[in-house]
């Protein structure tokens, strides 16, 4: 995966309670990401996720788009990949 793009993002609002983690997992199926979602002890949730650029960027719009009702703010950065091998719900 040397194309490999990789993004942590934290998500700020109605996310926490509200089913926002196994939404985003649900929307991973449809597209090849990996990495992590969950909840910090902020109230915030944190994404961390890769793959390809356009299928990190369809993710992250589905997100958006059917989520972005709970999400006041979100703050985005890149990262270095770490080669996760699957997407997953982290406690």
């Amino acid at each position: 995966m040397t194309d490999t793009a990789s993004k942590r993002i934290l998500y700020r609002g109605q996310v926490q309670n509200v089913g926002f983690r196994k939404r985003v997992l649900a929307i991973s199926t449809g597209f090849k990401v990996y990495g992590i979602v969950r909840n910090l002890s902020t109230g915030e949730v944190e994404l961390v996720a890769e793959g390809a650029l356009g299928e990190l960027e369809g993710f992250l719009k589905q997100i958006s788009q059917q989520l972005g009702h709970l999400i006041s703010a979100s703050q985005a950065e890149d990262r270095q990949a770490q080669f996760f091998q699957d997407f997953h719900i982290e406690y």
